[in-house]
């Protein structure tokens, strides 16, 4: 039935494929698609909301839309526009930035794996290809690489330009004229996206000027086709860059190359350079307690100099300190192998191995493709001597990895090997120093790894270098014929591996990013917030909120916010009206007079506050001056009589206490241990409040509590609660809920997520509430 149903399929299409081969061909092509389809899917699906740089190229594709405003060419202008294309689509919705990034990962995602598909199929024939994507998604560095839109376009780039350069040699002068022009395109496109564009473009101009000197053409037709189809397109987009950069100011220089810019293309490659010192130095700075990536550059500083003193550049401070910069030369080595441990989950020795063999291999047959390959890893000589390496690096060039490592099974189920015995000696050798010393590397240092080498990979990496020495020197039939079917089986048994490591894809705190990004575009879109120098991920939350970050960042610890005055003081100075925290200390801001608490998430782990002058603090039941709002005292629960204006809910499903006592008012019910109860009361004001911009709940919720928070607001319940459920940890804290309107009327409820609980009773404390109003009177 499946065969019939793929034949008619094909027939329908114009195919009119009668061979069965073929359409058993069809058949596995047809669910590899339905396969990487699903993959990509469920990858963007459960892709989280990610930090530096993936936050920032987000933001800019907001300025884009928004502003019309062209990030700095050093920033990569590519991705952000990129990203802009969805966001324009999906701009009304409070989750649009992470959507748009979402939109991104799986398009790119998708034609990424045509793209290999199409590099294989050209190289080694269509099976193999089919294999090629099946080790691609077996591998979990294309899993995860959508991690940096900067690397997942840039490695989509390259790759269409290993199908260009894949293709037979064009011959006529009409196709020349088009192969250079659309290389040069692409080239110059992935300058846009990966500062790693520009080496690869310089590289790539000398290997094209030498391939014209050495063809047959005349001269005139060699300047003609280098000048019209390989430099035009370059002026052409510097003319567009510096009208653009002209237009919104400061011109071309000062984007793209003047050191003096933070955001320059010298001024990011030396702070990659200072970051590179601590990350070498990461496992020694960690036990001292220190930060690699911060107090790193403070440790560049002492052995390099500043940049000012550098004049921003590298090779000044090189030229300083030859033994410091050796010695992490040295380091940057080892942290080449343990990338690629890391990369891989443990599980990366064997394309390791096969990545070489496959290299060689495909050099030999095919020189132009191995030259082309080789420029392309040209750039990552820059992370051994200037800057270092991450596993983010090894991702990048995964598709070549994948590629290279089918080609090398291709040659070992060949029927004769392919590598001269000279080559095939020298291969083998390198291939084996190469991998002693991989394994070398992440035993030495796997103390500081989460993971050491799987035992499959130990099996399988051997293997494959033992099939390849035989592959090179045997003629018998008979060994030539097993040598087959234990490639094939490795290559199963790869697979199986590789994709049993797979980690979760999905991160922690997610859902109170969401819902602190919810609660901020549709409430707090555009203002601009200050965050801790060190809470990368409050940057981040700000960008996918849209709101305008505040620059220099904060730099304050938790010691500082304790103290009122301390932290008055410091947010005063940077002009600070709101404070964004990440963290599980979170619970020890929601007590501080100065912070003003407007926000807090599920799970107490991001909260969002208005800076609140310690000055302007008064007693509870005072209204408060503050930026052109007040704070205006609803309820205090001093007398009984305030509960008139209370009813039960019609919701309520148990029988509970209702009732002022101590000056608080008190919820609470005994436990029903066979079902899942709803205590709640509506408190409707006795005259609608105008103007309101938020709620105010000083509450002290017990363990075990869920306390939910509905608002009626112009005659409607809001929908959907911005508290619900919120868990309690029995301490007074501040609880605020955004109205911004006419408020009518407030239901506060209590309850419990299952009817399995086991705490005896159900309660919440309420102090006081409060209304945050504009202020509509006239300052004196």
């Amino acid at each position: 039935m499946v065969a019939s149903i793929i034949d008619n399929l094909w027939l329908r299409i114009g195919l009119g494929w009668a061979d069965k081969k073929r359409q058993l061909y069809a058949g596995f092509l047809t669910l590899l698609g339905l396969l990487v389809l699903a993959s990509r899917l469920y990858i963007s699906v459960t892709r989280p909301i990610l930090f530096l740089d993936e936050s920032l190229y987000l933001a800019e594709a907001v300025a884009v839309v928004q502003e019309g405003k062209f990030p700095p060419f050093s920033w990569n202008p590519g991705v952000a526009l990129a990203h802009s294309v969805s966001y324009l689509i999906l701009q009304d919705i409070p989750l649009g930035v992470d959507y748009a990034g979402r939109v991104t990962s799986f398009i790119a995602g998708c034609a990424l794996y045509v793209v290999i598909f199409l590099v294989v199929k050209e190289l080694v024939g269509r099976l193999w290809a089919l294999a090629s994507v099946g080790i691609a998604l077996s591998g979990y560095p294309l899993w995860i690489i959508d991690r940096n839109s900067s690397d997942l376009l840039y490695a989509l780039i390259v790759m269409m330009v290993i199908f260009l350069i894949a293709k037979p040699e064009p011959g006529e002068s009409g196709k020349q004229k088009r192969f250079l022009f659309f290389l040069a395109a692409l080239l110059l496109l992935s300058t846009t996206v990966r500062n790693d564009g520009l080496v690869l473009y310089v590289v790539m101009t000398l290997i094209i000027f030498a391939w014209l000197i050495y063809s047959p053409q005349g001269v005139l037709g060699k300047v003609h086709l280098f000048l019209l189809c390989w430099l035009l397109p370059l002026l052409v987009m510097i003319s567009i860059l510096a009208l653009v950069y002209h237009i919104q100011g400061g011109g071309f220089n000062a984007w793209v190359w003047r050191v003096t810019e933070g955001n320059s293309l010298s001024a990011r490659t030396y702070l990659a350079f200072e970051q590179g010192e601590g990350w070498a130095r990461r496992f020694e700075m960690q036990v001292q307690g220190k930060s690699p990536w911060s107090d790193g550059r403070q440790v560049a500083r002492e052995l390099y100099g500043s940049p000012e003193e550098n004049q921003h550049s590298v090779w000044r401070a090189i030229l300083r300190n030859p033994e410091a910069w050796l010695r992490r030369v040295g380091w940057n080595f080892r942290d080449f192998f343990l990338s690629w441990h890391e990369a891989y989950k443990g599980r990366g020795l064997a394309i390791f191995v096969l990545s070489i063999l496959g290299y060689i291999e495909l050099t030999s047959r095919h020189r132009r493709l191995g030259i082309v390959i080789a420029s392309i890893l040209t750039p990552t000589l820059a992370y051994f001597f200037l800057t270092f390496w991450i596993y983010r690096y090894v991702l990048i060039l995964s598709p070549i990895w994948a590629v290279l490592s089918v080609c090398a099974l291709h040659a070992l189920t060949g029927s004769h090997p392919s590598l001269s015995p000279r080559v095939s000696l020298a291969a083998a050798c390198v291939s084996g120093i190469a991998g002693l010393v991989f394994v070398w590397e992440v035993a030495a240092n796997s103390a500081h790894l989460n993971a050491g080498i799987h035992w499959g990979d130990l099996v399988v990496g051997p293997l494959i270098w033992v099939l390849f020495v035989t592959y090179s020197t045997s003629r018998t039939v008979w060994l030539q014929d097993l040598r087959k079917a234990v490639a094939l089986l490795l290559l199963g048994i790869l697979g199986v591996v590789s994709f049993a490591g797979f980690p979760p894809l999905t991160s922690t705190h997610q859902t109170d990013y969401r819902e602190y990004i919810r609660f901020a575009s549709n409430n707090f879109k555009g203002v601009d917030v200050c965050v801790r120098t060190e809470d990368l991920t409050s940057s981040s939350l700000v960008w996918y909120a849209r709101q305008r970050l505040v620059y220099p960042l904060v730099s304050v610890r938790l010691t500082d916010v304790r103290e009122s005055n301390r932290i008055s003081r410091i947010l005063e100075e940077r002009g600070c009206n709101y404070f964004l925290w990440t963290g599980n200390d979170l619970k020890d801001l929601l007590s501080v007079p100065a912070l003003d608490p407007l926000y807090v998430s599920h799970n107490r782990y991001v909260g969002f506050f208005r800076h609140r002058p310690v000055s302007a603090a008064q007693g509870v039941g005072e209204a408060v001056e503050l930026e052109n709002v007040e704070e205006v005292v609803l309820a205090d629960f001093q007398d009984s009589a305030e509960l008139d204006n209370w009813f039960a809910h019609n919701s309520n499903n148990v029988q509970g206490s209702f009732h002022i006592a101590n000056g608080y008012l008190q919820l609470s019910y005994i436990n029903n241990q066979a079902r899942r109860d709803v205590f709640a009361y509506i408190f409707a004001l006795p005259q609608p409040a105008p103007a309101v911009q938020s709620l105010q709940f000083h509450a002290r919720i017990q363990p075990g509590t869920y306390l939910t928070i509905d608002v009626k607001v112009e005659g409607q319940w809001v929908s959907p609660r911005f508290v619900s459920y919120y868990p309690g940890a029995g301490i007074w804290e501040t609880i605020s809920v955004p109205v911004n309107g006419q408020l009518d009327a407030v239901a506060v409820s209590i309850g419990e997520k299952s009817e399995s609980g086991i705490t005896e009773e159900y309660r919440v404390d309420l102090d006081w509430i409060k209304a945050v109003v504009h202020d509509t009177r006239e300052k004196k």
